[in-house]
């Protein structure tokens, strides 16, 4: 016919070419005149795809008549190893799937991933052809594996195919089958977060603790993949929520890991062990650090974690912050308190590995963090022998302030300090004064309706900027000094 190849990339006549073209869009017309013209209708291209691969994939149901009606092979697999049948299977189209069976096309036929007619059309989604599939063909087993173990209902499950799950399941399918890496459907819905499908599986009374090849649940997963309603759902229906896998991680190891600080919150509101360590002894807070996600830090503190637990390398959480020149985490760690005396295997403090990291910001914070817990271990003191002597009552704002500052930095962006109605002493004002030389962080002072007081505050500390008056409390907002 005097055709060329019709690309570089492609080994197909431009006759050829058009012949699968007119195949794609059902045009019969213009494959008769091909076919008038002695075009080849066995023609493969560089995928080993003839026109009647692109006619069943389409549905075109003339298209693939037209073939069948010139012998063009029925069962010709292309480089994925689909057929005909196979695409009408996986593309829906149930007519193309009728004729195609009529004319001979082998019925028990897998692709190159070992997935058959019912596998095809349960990840699509693809009810009716599963039900022609079932009740019409022979030899069809529910619970037929492909090459990774994967059932049917595994597809469906993974793929969030509710109607499908329902219909296998009505067809009696093994709920607990697992694929070569030991997932069931239930491992696969949490993992893609098909909340839906993972109330039915739920709802059919399955083990919901089941572990995969890795030691991993359900919960786990969702965990994992950020799934904070399938979580819920999950812990709702009695999921251990404390579940470790081989390597000891815990659900909220996998919070923390991806920085998902509402999972990590239900996860411990469920009851879920903030300290628990994994296989390298690093907790949910070390590996939160490690990753830089402040927000999660902030909630472990908030839940009153164990900044000091040691891991494997026997480094705190602090000790991370400081290696990496994790600043917001590391003000966040020093404020809530730590022993700063403590080592890793190398004998160095926090200190030293931001020193020897040249991470100079930390290694400041530490610096004056450490002066901080000495005045405080002071004013303890001090505090304490007042009230031995009868000069300050046990509810002094003193040593509620020492309390409060270490918390209420973390909850927000300033630290709050109430005065009561008389003047602030001197120990008092020091206190403060070394709390913002520590703290990055503005400081907000309530003092009510004590107007010497406020001005005692505006002499010791330099300027300041009042904000409006509230219910009779005047707030000063004091910002720390920019140090030369």
């Amino acid at each position: 016919m005097g055709d060329e190849v019709a690309s570089e990339a492609d080994s197909l006549l431009h006759s050829e070419k058009e012949f699968h073209d007119a195949a794609k869009r059902n045009d019969t017309a213009r494959m008769e005149e091909l076919i008038k013209r002695g075009v080849d209708v066995k023609a493969k291209n560089n995928t080993d795809r003839t026109a009647l691969h692109w006619a069943a994939g389409a549905g075109n149901v003339d298209a693939v008549r037209l073939l069948l009606d010139h012998d063009v092979p029925v069962d010709d697999e292309d480089s994925f190893g689909m057929n005909a049948l196979l695409l009408s299977a996986w593309f829906g189209h149930l007519r193309v799937l009728h004729i195609l069976v009529n004319a001979g096309a082998k019925i028990n036929c897998v692709n190159k991933n070992g997935r058959s007619l019912l596998h095809c059309a349960a990840q699509r989604g693809h009810v009716r052809v599963m039900e022609f599939i079932m009740e019409d063909l022979e030899d069809v087993h529910v619970d037929k594996t492909d090459k990774m173990d994967k059932t049917a209902f595994h597809l469906a499950a993974e793929y969030g195919q509710l109607e499908v799950v329902e219909f296998l399941i009505h067809q009696g399918c093994s709920h607990n089958a697992k694929d070569e890496e030991k997932n069931t459907a239930l491992h696969l819905a949490a993992r893609n977060g098909h909340l839906s499908v993972l109330q039915k599986i739920v709802g059919i009374g399955v083990d919901l603790d089941e572990k995969n090849l890795e030691g991993l649940t359900a919960l786990h997963l969702a965990a994992e993949g950020g799934h904070s309603d399938c979580v819920k759902l999950l812990l709702e229906v009695g999921a251990d929520v404390n579940a470790q896998t081989q390597k000891k991680m815990t659900c909220l190891h996998y919070a923390a890991l991806h920085g998902y600080v509402e999972i990590a919150r239900i996860l411990l509101d469920a009851g879920a062990r903030i300290d628990a360590v994994n296989h390298q002894n690093a907790s949910a807070t070390h590996i939160a650090v490690l990753q830089n996600f402040p927000a999660v830090v902030k909630l472990f503190i908030g839940a009153e974690c164990d900044l000091d637990i040691p891991d494997n390398r026997q480094q705190t959480s602090l000790h991370i912050a400081a290696e990496h020149s994790r600043q917001d985490i590391a003000e966040m760690i020093l404020i809530a308190g730590v022993n700063l005396k403590l080592t890793d295997k190398q004998g160095k403090t926090s200190l030293d590995v931001a020193a020897r990291g040249n991470h100079i910001n930390v290694a400041d914070m530490i610096i004056k963090a450490d002066r901080f817990y000495k005045w405080e271990k002071v004013s303890s003191v001090y505090h304490h022998l007042l009230c031995l002597q009868g000069r300050c009552s046990l509810s002094s704002p003193l040593r509620f302030h020492i309390t409060s500052c270490k918390r209420t930095s973390c909850d927000s962006l300033t630290s709050t300090f109430i005065l009561d109605k008389q003047k602030p002493s001197s120990c008092q004002l020091q206190l403060l004064k070394t709390f913002l030389i520590f703290s990055k962080k503005p400081l907000l002072f309530k003092a009510s309706g004590c107007a010497e007081g406020n001005r005692d505050f505006q002499r010791f500390f330099g300027s300041c900027s009042k904000s409006p008056v509230e219910e009779g409390v005047a707030s000063l907002f004091l910002f720390p000094r920019r140090r030369n």
